[in-house]
């Protein structure tokens, strides 16, 4: 299918780190390339974005803790193809943006939507993003306690409810709203655990089960088993999970997702959310769900 149109001139963090991530670029896209205009805005973007706490946001309206968890991934990601003067810069955003991080959780573990964490609140959505954030820095040489990130995939784990789906939050002030379990949390929570380093656990497998359950109820329709609003999130969790796990499940997720988008995909190469219309975010979600080969070759 044609490329996606070429992004405005202003878009949220969240939107930057996943365009950068998209494998259907490269996982290992250098800045010298023929993106690097592109790149070069957005790396000036996102770090001309951070406030004096190493809040990565959007000043009006301000992003949530979503938006830096993807912005301080983006970083982390395009960290090594940076010239060593442009390092040094990077190196204090992404150090002050973990230190942001690390104030930001809770009791439980998890982080919410506002950095600060006033009311010492969390929920899984935000942490998923923030779990991943901190592995990648990690993983290039940041400093990262361990014990972050352990308690956060303990939150993780403990979302997990009876039937092996996953849960919004472990917070009970939350109620009813907490305690909502959806397809797309639960392939949220199992690509986040193996962003984590999690390739083998019984939470794992339940979450699998969960989702293979969900998927063969709405046999060739994967649309019906992401049922709530955020579709092309689910998506975009769905195709990481199904293609680190790889086999027949990888294999079934990815001929009938690649179908299903290919059939929903505009003139223009976009994709379209009807509930939010956010065409940056659902065109590289679908992105990654037909190009989710995280070695780096389009696999469409």
């Amino acid at each position: 299918p044609p490329p996606p149109p070429p992004p405005p001139p202003f878009f949220f963090q969240a939107e930057d780190g996943i365009r950068y991530r998209s494998p259907s670029r490269g996982s290992e896209m250098c800045i010298r390339d023929s993106f690097a205009v592109e790149i070069r805005k957005c790396l000036d973007y996102v770090i001309g974005s951070a406030d004096r706490d190493g809040f990565l946001s959007e000043k009006k309206p301000e992003s949530k803790m979503h938006g830096h968890g993807m912005a301080l991934l983006f970083l982390t990601q395009v960290f090594g193809d940076l010239p060593a003067d442009r390092q040094r810069e990077v190196a204090g955003v992404i150090q002050r943006g973990i230190k942001c991080i690390r104030r930001g959780k809770s009791w439980r573990g998890g982080w919410t939507y506002h950095w600060d964490n006033k009311e010492n609140d969390d929920e899984a959505s935000v942490t998923i993003g923030v779990v991943q954030a901190l592995r990648a820095a990690d993983n290039i040489g940041f400093r990262v306690e361990s014990s972050l990130i352990e308690a956060a995939i303990k939150y993780v784990k403990k979302s997990q409810t009876s039937d092996g789906s996953f849960q919004y939050s472990l917070n009970p002030v939350r109620g009813g709203q907490g305690s909502q379990t959806t397809f797309a949390l639960t392939a949220a929570a199992v690509s986040t655990l193996n962003a984590a380093g999690v390739y083998e656990s019984v939470e794992l497998r339940r979450g699998f089960d969960f989702m293979e359950k969900e998927l063969a109820r709405v046999r060739g329709k994967p649309k019906s088993a992401i049922q709530d609003p955020f579709f092309y999130y689910g998506a975009l969790y769905a195709s990481q999970a199904y293609f680190q796990r790889g086999g027949r499940a990888w294999s079934e997720w990815y001929t009938e997702m690649r179908s299903f988008l290919l059939r929903n995909q505009k003139s223009d190469g976009r994709w379209v959310d009807q509930a939010y219309g956010c065409l940056l975010y659902t065109s590289d979600a679908a992105d990654e769900g037909l190009g989710v080969d995280l070695g780096g070759r389009r696999i469409i």
